[in-house]
């Protein structure tokens, strides 16, 4: 049963790549169709994360969070998400800093895992840009 329910998502997910390398190989951007599921992924990882941090930070800071207003509340949860990203980003870019191939060819470079990193990074950064564009008022200019 469960794996029927992959299989038949799997087969949703491929019917969609050949519109998402439309959308983006014109544009010089292959690698977005490349690795879409990662992006989505990832973007979806980030928003799931904004939406259960204010259940972990009832628990964990009960007195400090519980005192928050509504907006700063919102602010910490952001601010939240993202040093979970840093910290994934910093332990991710350490381990390729000295990467024999990315340092043998700077410009052209190829390593399958750091591709995923930056796929992964790219859903963090759109994340990011709709959660400025949303709340311009609170982090705009």
């Amino acid at each position: 049963m469960i794996s029927s329910l992959i299989l038949g998502g799997n087969m949703m997910l491929d019917s969609i790549d050949p519109w998402v390398h439309a959308a983006f190989d014109p544009l010089h951007l292959s690698g977005v169709g490349a690795y879409w599921r990662v992006i989505s992924a990832s973007l979806l990882g980030h928003i799931v994360l904004l939406r259960l941090l204010p259940l972990a930070s009832k628990l964990l800071f009960p007195n400090a969070y519980g005192r928050l207003s509504t907006a700063d509340k919102h602010a910490w949860c952001v601010s939240l998400t993202t040093l979970v990203h840093s910290i994934y980003d910093s332990f991710f870019i350490l381990a390729f800093i000295n990467h024999p191939v990315l340092n043998d060819n700077k410009m052209d470079g190829f390593n399958q895992n750091f591709e995923y990193y930056l796929a992964v990074a790219m859903g963090y950064y759109m994340w990011d840009l709709s959660t400025c564009i949303i709340n311009f008022a609170d982090y705009g200019y």
